[in-house]
């Protein structure tokens, strides 16, 4: 008996003790079981960022100032761990990195000074990012899963009222000064041929070069100190700009006209002198031809006539002598207008003297011919016949005749005697002299024409120096452009699907968007976050975030409705409303968005429900401000079957009801035809749903829609519902090639 009384007391302890360790493993299974459920049906972290992004106008003289709130709204079970960073997205430099640890519900704040860059205007870009997740530990069963948060800073710069004032001041005297540049520069291009031109042997022309060369200098100088107050007037530095201007000594573009104009002066002078040397080099043979028959008819008459000759020789033997030396062309004029006069009136005697022997000649004859005599006819002047027919005519002693010989030698204005005999007895002398040196010097010189020099100049494009006020300057990704407005591509707007769980923040469908916007960066997109739809449009400048010329993409979530009670709009999150409701949320996020950037029409990207909500809107409104939609696993024909009943499980009914198969709102909408935009389907498939294959949420044959591109993307489920391939496409470093395909999509759009 007291040997079972002690079996039972040892038994009952270890009952006991089995039954505690029972209890607890229960107890721990259900913690982990509840964990497990916990971080599967809620968003594990949420990270508030507050400003959603931030804009600011500014002078060179001030700074924006700007302080984001960060906040970890995670798992009281957890940890969490962010990565933050400041970039300038103009240069891509990374202006500040830390990392920080962050509690349950932790607040952190981040202060940042952007000064202006002290001259000109324009805008600068810079990405504050946000990369943090919760530290996986045992009681923190977290897929440690990255959620990204980025804030757009725009920061808008101008000039001060000093700096505009300078601006205004200088700009009249840069352009006054640029055009006497340009001005003087092709006068001295023009006198710089001429002056080339001119003959080494001119010492006029020494002068001008000498002129020339002082010239350019003294024009060099002044486009040194012009190209300084221009360089400073580029670096938008006008109070320095405005300080060099009117230091700097004016340019008297007189000098260079009368430069160039004395030059062409100078070139016609030489010109018309060399026309007269040439005139004299083509009366030359005339005066020798004369001088040589002086010379071989040797008189008293002709030994004068020949000295004339000779001096008029000698005349042109000068001339040629200063043309092929040192001179000034005022003496050279002189000298050679002296010549041509002496030439001209030697040629023209003889020529007379020969006119009159050669009609006398005729005369004769034709006398003696009537008295009897005859005589042979002869085609030109030969001094013997004439010396033999007027001695004949003496011994008629006709008086007649005689008289008709004075009346002839009276019209040809020589001063001879009045008969043949005498003209003979004056010019046709039978005996032959020497020539004097003169005319022996200018028998052997040779005949030289001299070429006119051309007054042409070829006509030189000079640098056409185009000033005006600088356009404000943006840059985006390592190239900067003149800002501007609605220059840029259309944006790109992500819409995200439905949440599961309607208790989760919206953000918790858009976290997964944020990857795939930062990896169209790469593509030239601006990621600028969470569109921020609380923004009061009077306090924005329409158009600033299409300024760089970059695109922009944003995320925003259709379940927030503003408020729009008096003072700043506040969010209130509805997520049980009818997808016709969400196309009326979409409607007032893309005004926005196009304030925002100034772009007339958006591209939708738009995951699951997010399609039908992006056709529900644009059959409400019209497709006007849609370039594009991009839909990606959308249930165009409704979820059926288990996805139909889990949607209402735990998500909002009345738009489950709108996905559902066979739904009236499905019905009407894919009745109506499609809008008329280029449109794109991507779905994903590689999950068993029943007899069909899908995504696991939507099938195939649900997300497939006719008349548009189609797009497949194969993949799997990896989660134990089966269901997961429909999130995780979205999930760039799951499925890089999604975002390849979205690149390849807008790179032929745009």
């Amino acid at each position: 008996m007291a040997i079972k009384e002690v079996e039972k007391r040892i038994i009952q302890p270890r009952t006991m003790l089995v039954v505690l360790i029972v209890v607890l493993v229960v107890l721990l299974l259900s913690f982990v079981l509840s964990l497990r459920i916990k971080f599967l049906l809620h968003d594990e972290l949420q990270i508030d960022l507050v400003p959603l992004d931030a804009s600011f106008h500014i002078t060179n003289k001030e700074a924006a100032n700007v302080t984001f709130k960060v906040q970890n709204r995670n798992f009281g079970e957890c940890q969490s761990i962010c990565a933050i960073t400041l970039r300038d997205i103009g240069t891509g430099e990374i202006l500040y990195n830390d990392t920080r640890g962050l509690s349950h519900n932790e607040e952190i704040f981040e202060s940042f000074r952007f000064p202006a860059p002290g001259h000109g205007s324009g805008q600068f870009l810079f990405s504050f990012n946000l990369n943090c997740k919760n530290i996986r530990s045992f009681i923190c069963p977290s897929t440690e899963y990255p959620r990204y948060h980025t804030a757009l800073i725009t920061v808008n710069y101008d000039l001060t009222e000093e700096e505009r004032a300078a601006q205004s001041a200088v700009l009249p005297l840069l352009q006054n000064w640029s055009a006497k540049i340009g001005r003087a520069s092709y006068l001295l291009n023009e006198s710089s041929v001429l002056v080339a031109r001119i003959p080494k042997n001119n010492l006029d022309g020494q002068n001008f070069m000498v002129q020339q060369q002082w010239l350019e200098e003294d024009l060099s100088i002044k486009q040194h100190f012009f190209d300084e107050a221009f360089e400073v007037w580029n670096a938008e530095n006008y109070t320095a700009a405005l300080e060099k201007v009117n230091a700097a000594e004016s340019i008297h573009l007189q000098e260079y006209e009368t430069h160039t104009n004395s030059t062409v002066f100078l070139l016609r002078q030489i010109n018309d002198n060399r026309a007269i040397l040439s005139n004299i080099w083509q009366k030359t043979p005339g005066l020798l031809q004369a001088a040589r028959w002086y010379a071989n008819h040797t008189t008293v008459q002709n030994y004068l006539l020949l000295q004339e000759a000779n001096a008029s020789a000698q005349e042109v033997l000068d001339a040629q002598t200063v043309a092929g030396n040192i001179h000034t062309e005022a003496r050279l004029l002189e000298l050679a207008s002296h010549a041509d006069g002496s030439l001209e009136s030697n040629i023209t005697y003889f020529n007379k003297l020969v006119d009159t022997g050669y009609w006398l000649q005729r005369l004769t004859a034709t006398q003696l011919t009537f008295a009897g005599i005859q005589v042979s006819p002869l085609s030109t002047f030969e001094c013997p016949t004439l010396v033999t027919q007027s001695a004949l005519i003496a011994a008629l002693n006709q008086s007649y005749l005689n008289e008709s010989l004075t009346l002839l030698l009276n019209a040809s204005n020589i001063s001879v005697e009045t008969n043949a005999s005498g003209f003979a007895t004056n010019y046709c002398g039978n005996t032959s002299s020497s020539m004097p040196a003169a005319l022996v010097s200018l028998s052997k010189s040779p005949i030289v024409i001299p070429v006119n020099i051309s007054l042409d100049v070829p006509v030189v494009e000079l640098p056409f120096m185009n000033i005006s006020i600088p356009e404000p300057m943006c840059c985006a990704f390592g190239e900067c452009q003149v800002c501007c407005s609605g220059c840029a591509a259309y944006p790109v707007l992500f819409l995200h699907g439905h949440s599961f769980n309607d208790a989760n923040n919206p953000e918790y469908t858009l976290a997964y968007v944020a990857e795939i916007q930062q990896a169209l960066e790469d593509s030239g997109y601006i990621d600028a976050g969470i569109l921020d739809v609380t923004s009061d449009p009077s306090t924005l400048e329409f158009g600033e975030w299409g300024k760089s010329g970059k695109p922009v993409t944003v995320r925003a979530s259709y379940y927030y409705i503003r408020d729009y009670n008096l003072g700043p709009y506040q969010l209130h999150v509805q997520q049980s409303e009818r997808i016709e409701n969400y196309a009326l949320r979409l409607h007032e996020i893309i005004d926005v968005l196009k304030y925002r950037t100034g772009s007339p029409k958006v591209i939708i990207v738009a995951h699951s429900m997010g399609g039908l909500v992006a056709r529900s809107y644009m059959d409400t409104f019209g497709s006007n401000s849609v370039d594009m939609l991009i839909t990606i696993n959308t249930p165009y024909h409704g979820i059926s079957d288990n996805v139909a009943k889990a949607c209402t499980l735990l998500g909002a009914s009345k738009e489950c009801d709108d996905m559902t198969q066979g739904s009236v709102f499905l019905n009407r909408l894919n009745a109506k035809p499609l809008p008329q935009i280029p449109m794109y389907v991507i779905r994903s498939v590689g999950c068993t749903m029943g007899v069909e294959i899908g995504d696991g949420i939507v099938t195939n044959e649900s997300a497939y829609l006719e008349g548009v591109v189609n797009y497949e993307i194969e993949g799997n489920c990896t989660d134990a519902l089966n269901s997961d391939l429909h999130s995780n496409v979205m999930i760039p470093r799951l499925y890089p090639e999604v975002p390849e395909l979205l690149k390849k999509i807008l790179l032929e759009d745009s």
